[in-house]
């Protein structure tokens, strides 16, 4: 069979709803613009449904990363695009993947991230803080990463079916497996998103603490017992180091929203004694929290 005679890959995505109503909606237009089938896994009970999002759900109140789990079991596509519907799809994400010939060992793809304008301070704050890093790429050409954003990824099939099932599809574990596999992250300039909106409850100390802990029980379960004690007693320099990006992120992206600043140092604190806590913690331990 000849190059020009391969079929390209199928694309497929798992839409995990925090906000639902137009937000989902939007997140759902895009991807039937870019001719995408999509699953949503989510809890019907705390949304609003169109006839059509009925027959794309699939009911689950489990976390997070188990709705993932769940909707990448429900699909057979070669790529499979996981997204929130916080995220809006400004590229053309279906084009990008299958014009992949050059990137043979890549095994997850995201891009830079745009902060919505309607974005108010603090939400600005936990915006630099989680995607400030990807707010811009890093040049106008697609760069391999040690790590891509969460809001909205691609990852190869192959690359989630190896993942132990007990903690479903989180971005730490999934991430360090396909490069401990010698595969790449590829973060593509194309590929942008726009992040429209905040998950409610999702800008507050406690969420950040909690998706702390979270963090540190999942990346620290197989280190040595020095190795997290270190995380726990550099907790103020965790702290420093996440600020300090994201008023750096800020600086670029963050439309000059000033009240932003104090949210930004608190959130980095909430995480960084979250990490404090999840490193000495099994990686079950906060994942029910992730929701």
């Amino acid at each position: 069979m000849s190059a020009a005679s391969v079929s390209p890959p199928a694309v497929g995505a798992v839409v995990i709803p925090l906000i639902g109503e137009g937000n989902l909606q939007g997140c759902l237009d895009d991807l039937r613009r870019l001719n995408i089938d999509y699953v949503i896994v989510g809890n019907k009970g705390s949304h609003a449904l169109s006839a059509e999002q009925h027959a794309h759900w699939i009911e689950s109140d489990a976390p997070v990363p188990l709705r993932r789990q769940l909707g990448v079991a429900s699909i057979t596509t070669d790529w499979i695009l996981i997204i929130e519907d916080s995220a809006r799809l400004c590229g053309n994400w279906r084009a990008i993947l299958e014009s992949l010939d050059g990137f043979s060992r890549v095994d997850a793809i995201a891009g830079p991230i745009r902060l919505a304008r309607t974005l108010n301070g603090r939400d600005i704050a936990l915006a630099c803080l989680e995607y400030g890093e990807f707010a811009l790429p890093a040049n106008g050409h697609a760069i391999n990463r040690l790590r891509l954003p969460g809001l909205c990824i691609a990852y190869r099939r192959t690359a989630l079916t190896s993942l132990p099932t007990s903690q479903g599809i989180q971005e730490p574990i999934a991430q360090a497996s396909i490069l401990a596999n010698h595969r790449g992250l590829l973060d593509h300039p194309d590929a942008e998103v726009e992040y429209s909106a905040v998950p409610p409850g999702a800008a507050t100390w406690a969420n950040r603490y909690a998706h702390g802990t979270i963090f540190a029980a999942s990346v620290h379960q197989q280190r040595s017992l020095g190795r997290r004690l270190l995380s726990v007693f550099g907790a103020p320099l965790i702290a420093t180091v996440l600020a300090a990006r994201a008023i750096r992120a800020w600086r670029r992206c963050g439309h000059g929203r000033r009240t932003a600043l104090p949210w930004i140092v608190v959130f980095a604190c909430a995480w960084a004694c979250g990490e404090a806590v999840g490193s000495m913690r099994p990686a079950s331990a906060r994942l029910a929290s992730w929701r």
